[in-house]
């Protein structure tokens, strides 16, 4: 008995990842992010015939603690480490609720220094802020006892241009950009972003060969805010016995 092919399907799938957020501090601003994530929704045995991934990112205002930061009990039960693993720009951080905050200390590379501003005599509570300084750690202090864990759900600005931009199909690079992304175009309200334009056809072709609905992933090295957008056309085959 034969096969063969006795109809083509045509599919096309389009959708957006935007990982941005409101959030109420007087103005609305954006979460920021290291990383967003994307699901190629396609079968195992689609052709796709083009595939492109719309890339966007701007600076991030804020970004939660817990994406860029490792948290951890300083040497007392009211302090607290905020450990980002490298240096970052950092201007101002929440504070969980009913928490005052006395004190916040900058990593010096053999101990933490002093920063006499942002905080107001008394202590600060709901947010400090203070002339942005780049550094590996900070170290928060408050009038009492404090976990770890309140500061992971809480932000932290980061001003900074997106760096080491990856784009990613199932763990594998494919497409980058090394070294911080000028921001060069801008929105209606002159907001300032970058943008770019990444086909995608044979490298989610090539990841269907070890199943279906491929992953991808922007990365950054740096938080931002960015948008990730999966435009796809693709066909599938069906293929019956013949008489």
């Amino acid at each position: 008995m034969a096969t063969g092919v006795v109809g083509m399907e045509v599919g096309w799938g389009k959708g957006s990842v935007v990982e941005t957020v409101p959030l109420v501090l007087a103005y609305f601003f954006q979460l920021g992010d290291v990383e967003t994530v994307r699901t190629a929704t396609l079968p195992a045995d689609a052709v796709v015939t083009s595939a492109t991934a719309a890339i966007t990112v701007r600076e991030a205002v804020l970004i939660t603690v817990g994406r860029v930061a490792q948290v951890r009990q300083g040497q007392s039960g009211k302090t607290v480490v905020l450990d980002f693993g490298g240096l970052r720009n950092v201007a101002s951080v929440s504070l969980p609720s009913g928490k005052t905050l006395l004190d916040v200390r900058k990593w010096a590379g053999d101990g933490f220094t002093y920063m006499a501003d942002g905080i107001p005599s008394g202590g600060a509570t709901g947010s400090v802020s203070f002339a942005e300084v780049q550094t590996e750690r900070l170290e928060l202090t408050f009038a009492t006892n404090v976990a770890a864990a309140d500061l992971l759900e809480q932000t932290i600005e980061m001003p900074g241009l997106p760096t080491d931009l990856r784009l990613e199909v199932n763990g594998v690079t494919v497409w980058s950009r090394p070294g911080p992304t000028r921001l060069t175009e801008h929105e209606a309200d002159g907001t300032a972003k970058a943008s770019f334009s990444v086909p995608l056809a044979a490298e989610l072709q090539a990841a269907l060969t070890r199943g279906p609905d491929p992953v991808v992933a922007l990365r950054s090295a740096t938080p931002c805010s960015m948008g990730l957008e999966l435009s796809i056309a693709f066909m599938r085959a069906h293929v019956v016995a013949l008489p």
